[in-house]
């Protein structure tokens, strides 16, 4: 299986018999069937409807499936899935290659920081992989999902979910409200959350940290302190807005080096940034 892909499971649901199809979009799922089964299959039906109706329509992906499994290389983990959000998250969302890069770092007994860590992708992958996982989600929904991701995994004793979001001063913040947790930010207005600097919280340090934060990447890594310096690699997702020179300057003046990003065809970039130990 490639990086990134998922694999679903729904209930019961009988193999599509499509060897009557010859032409058209019917002719292309046959083609999504063979190469990935149902679930890539469904995943082109909802492009074709995407992209060939005149108003946006999205097919509720997430009332057909009920579990993603997202498989990177030899690790595999399941994500209930209770929205189409979760199921891209399953899916991969975009980043097999980040995803990739990822777990080939962790290593067993490394402590993960996951700075914004959503449903728990990472979280969950980093606990498969054998570490200990430190899951920073201020988000009450998100931080309830991922609890149930990672009991639903069998990895609650390796995931710690921690209800506090990262910045560069401790007190409290203002989540933005919308409907896909993955895009809640730091704002004016909002669900009232706790705040701190990670070099302040009293929590272990880390291995490996990945930041994901929707904006707010340099508050947080200006919280840091020595907890950056002495990481031996640190992931950093850069948003719109947010001056990429800036962030790989602050992690150049924690001892990092930018070793590698992705990020050519997207709106953001992600970096990775590697520490003497790395």
């Amino acid at each position: 299986m490639t990086p990134g892909s998922g694999v679903l499971e729904s209930g019961e649901h009988a193999e599509p018999d499509m060897s009557g199809a010859t032409s058209g979009p019917v002719s292309r799922l046959v083609e999504l069937h063979r190469e990935g089964g149902l679930f890539n299959a469904i995943r082109g039906a909802n492009d074709y409807v995407r992209d060939h109706t005149p108003i946006p329509v999205t097919l509720p992906l997430h009332r057909i499936v009920s579990t993603g499994t997202l498989s990177v290389g030899a690790v595999a983990v399941d994500i209930h899935i209770t929205s189409d959000e979760d199921l891209w998250r399953a899916m991969g969302h975009g980043e097999d290659a980040v995803l990739d890069d990822f777990v080939g770092r962790v290593r067993p007994n490394d402590t993960v920081w996951d700075v914004g860590a959503n449903i728990g992708s990472y979280s969950l992958l980093a606990a498969a992989t054998g570490a200990s996982v430190i899951a920073f989600e201020p988000g009450s929904s998100a931080r309830q999902r991922l609890q149930r991701n990672a009991e639903g995994n069998g990895l609650s004793l390796s995931i710690r979910p921690v209800g506090l979001g990262l910045s560069d001063a401790n007190g409290s913040a203002a989540l933005s409200t919308e409907v896909r947790s993955g895009i809640r930010h730091i704002s004016e207005a909002g669900e009232q959350v706790p705040v701190a600097r990670g070099e302040d919280v009293d929590l272990p340090g880390a291995d490996i940290i990945k930041i994901d934060v929707e904006g707010h990447e340099r508050q947080v890594l200006d919280g840091l302190g020595d907890r950056l310096e002495a990481c031996r690699c640190c992931y950093v997702e850069i948003h719109g807005g947010v001056s990429r020179d800036a962030v790989e300057k602050r992690l150049e003046n924690a001892g990092l080096e930018v070793a590698d990003e992705w990020g050519e065809t997207r709106r953001e970039a992600i970096v990775r940034a590697d520490g003497g130990g790395a």
